[in-house]
């Protein structure tokens, strides 16, 4: 039996939706290390605090 053309078109949307959000996942995940410094001193916090965020975070997406 063949599908219907309006599944394919679904599949297409979940499949571009799934690598735009592991990109974004991906980027958000170097970008820390980047945004380090400035997390720290904007939100007047201590290092153990962001990497925490950071630990959390990683251990999470992946």
């Amino acid at each position: 039996m063949k599908p219907a053309s309006g599944t394919k078109m679904a599949e297409d949307y979940v499949l571009v939706s799934e690598l735009v959000l592991q990109f974004v996942s991906v980027a958000l995940e170097f970008g820390f290390t980047v945004m380090y410094p400035e997390l720290i001193s904007m939100f007047d916090a201590k290092r153990s605090e962001v990497v925490l965020i950071q630990g959390l975070y990683l251990g999470s997406t992946t």
